[in-house]
């Protein structure tokens, strides 16, 4: 996958499920003061965390998220 096609599934997935990017690409440096894993996929931009503004419906959000990784 490249970066621009996790982007726009991101946005996609976000847009359906009333998410929010709140980190997405990191470097090395800002990812290990994070703590995150040592080849977090962060680093290479395909990597995001999300926060929904209200629970997310489960199963929806596992249905647009299929939809989503199939188209690529």
């Amino acid at each position: 996958m490249t970066v621009d096609t996790f982007l726009s599934a991101i946005m996609r997935y976000c847009f359906f499920t009333g998410g929010s990017v709140t980190s997405f690409g990191r470097t090395p440096k800002h990812n290990k003061q994070l703590k995150g894993k040592r080849f977090s996929p962060h680093q290479a931009w395909l990597g995001a965390d999300v926060v929904y503004d209200a629970p997310p419906d489960q199963a929806r959000v596992t249905i647009t998220a299929m939809k989503e990784l199939s188209a690529y």
